[in-house]
């Protein structure tokens, strides 16, 4: 694969994972307010911080991809691909749930 064919597969991956977090996004969150109500609201319920609940969803996508690693195919129905999809998205997800934390400097 050749940089700009690369580029474009990252590209069409990127717009795979945008839909899969505007439909999945809304439905967990349960809320419209705030998108990462599933992860504060877990870690509310638990005593945690709302990036261990998230780690700990993202690990399991993580686990399932090294078995895929290792052995070289999938266990479940679910194709590896979408566990990447989960894994990557989990990584944006912990970078808003750490923009949240930041003091709101907005002028608006």
């Amino acid at each position: 694969m050749i940089h700009s064919e690369r580029d474009k597969f990252i590209e069409a991956q990127f717009a795979k994972m945008l839909e899969i977090t505007r439909s999945k996004g809304v439905e967990y969150a349960n809320s419209d307010l705030d998108a990462n109500a599933n992860f504060k609201e877990i870690g509310a319920k638990m005593g945690i911080d709302p990036k261990i609940v998230l780690w700990i969803y993202a690990t399991k996508h993580f686990q399932s991809i090294t078995s895929f690693v290792k052995k070289g195919k999938v266990e479940s129905n679910e194709p590896i691909e979408g566990r990447v999809h989960d894994l990557a998205l989990y990584s944006l997800l912990l970078l808003s749930l750490i923009e949240d934390e930041k003091p709101n400097t907005s002028p608006f």
